[in-house]
């Protein structure tokens, strides 16, 4: 034991001084893992295996109803008040064991195939207390009674089996037991309101279907009056023509009234026009082209 701790002292030691390998930013790079660092990775995961399961062979609930059975740690009574700790540490030794078998399964695959580099054995080391993590939130939600809707009890015979499994599976798929936690959290703190709101914006943004007239000339003088048709109007309903905002005579839901500036026909040109929403973000519609055509030229279309 004293030797193992001292390779990994010696690993950690190697491991800051090399530069090897390193990106720009100082990160591990991808350089291949050297021997002495799959040795000690390897050595880390076995220690973590000898150390879950003596926790979980020594924390295994034992205590007799008629209190003959007292189990004990360190000198430490397990039963009676210390039931609750008793279960935060198996759990997340099962938790830590679900996670060891991933990695050391992940970690035999690139080894034996000789594609292990060094940034991965950080991953490696993760695992183990994310598995930890993982499996003592199951556990708490368990036992409040979040996941099952009934809040479950601990100290009968044939409880152990099924939360200490379910722990080790939380910290063997840990991407897995993540999502479901997501959804459990969508699920309880779930909201009509983004919904509707977005249901409402919807419905609110304005829609043009058609201008009329669609085509004016160039005159350069005002009173051109033109008509917006459509759907989602109101009175605070603005119009950008030509990306100028302008303020329309509201009419009904599905019309508005704008007199053009004389400015919108000086010059022969396609006047982009479209309705905004300002009670609704300035929410805009689709843009429609008002033809304005030079004097004197025919209004008849090909």
């Amino acid at each position: 034991m004293h030797a193992a701790l001292a390779n990994i002292a010696r690993w950690g030691q190697l491991m800051a001084a090399d530069t090897s390998g390193q990106t720009a930013d100082g990160l591990p790079g991808d350089r291949p893992a050297t021997a002495l660092e799959i040795t000690l990775l390897v050595t880390v995961l076995l220690l973590t295996f000898i150390a879950v399961t003596y926790l979980m062979l020594r924390f295994w609930p034992a205590c007799s109803h008629d209190g003959s059975v007292q189990p004990n740690f360190l000198g430490i009574t397990l039963c009676g008040a210390s039931d609750e700790n008793r279960w935060f540490i198996l759990v997340m030794a099962a938790g830590a064991l679900g996670s060891f078998i991933h990695a050391a399964n992940s970690a035999g695959d690139f080894i034996g195939s000789r594609k292990l580099v060094s940034s991965w054995i950080y991953w490696y080391l993760l695992r183990l207390p994310i598995g930890a993590s993982l499996a003592l939130l199951v556990y708490l939600l368990l036992r409040g009674g979040v996941l099952t809707g009934i809040p479950i009890p601990v100290g009968t015979d044939t409880q152990p089996f099924g939360v200490v499994g379910l722990s080790a599976l939380a910290g063997m798929f840990a991407k897995q037991a993540t999502n479901k936690l997501g959804e459990v959290f969508e699920t309880l703190f779930k909201t009509r309101k983004d919904a509707e709101l977005t249901d409402k914006m919807t419905a609110a943004i304005p829609v043009l279907s058609k201008v009329e007239p669609d085509l004016l000339q160039a005159r350069g003088e005002p009173a051109a009056t033109i008509k917006l048709y459509g759907k989602n109007f109101n009175s605070t309903s603005r119009v950008l023509v030509a990306g100028a905002s302008r303020t329309p005579l509201f009419v009904s839901a599905t019309e508005l009234v704008l007199t053009l500036q004389a400015a919108d026909l000086a010059t022969e040109r396609i006047l982009e026009l479209q309705v905004t929403a300002p009670d609704v973000g300035d929410a805009a519609s689709n843009i429609i082209g008002l033809e304005i055509r030079a004097a004197g030229k025919s209004e008849t279309r090909g």
